[in-house]
């Protein structure tokens, strides 16, 4: 996830936040997502889809939100 964190080099992404603002919030909410996953409540939200043109096709692909408040 770190070399995702990388590539994207900050840019925001669909739920608003940067990469820097997902990295400060997983580390300051860690003992309530840990307790989610653990516990199987975790709900991830729906992931946007898009379509990225090239030169010879449409690329479709999805675009998550990494966490939510």
């Amino acid at each position: 996830m770190e070399t995702a964190f990388e590539r994207n080099k900050g840019i925001l992404v669909v739920d608003g936040k940067t990469i820097d603002d997902t990295k400060d919030y997983c580390v300051s909410h860690w003992p309530s997502i840990r307790s989610q996953l653990l516990e199987g409540t975790y709900q991830p939200q729906p992931v946007k889809r898009v379509e990225i043109l090239k030169p010879t096709r449409v690329q479709k692909a999805g675009v998550p939100c990494v966490v939510t408040d």
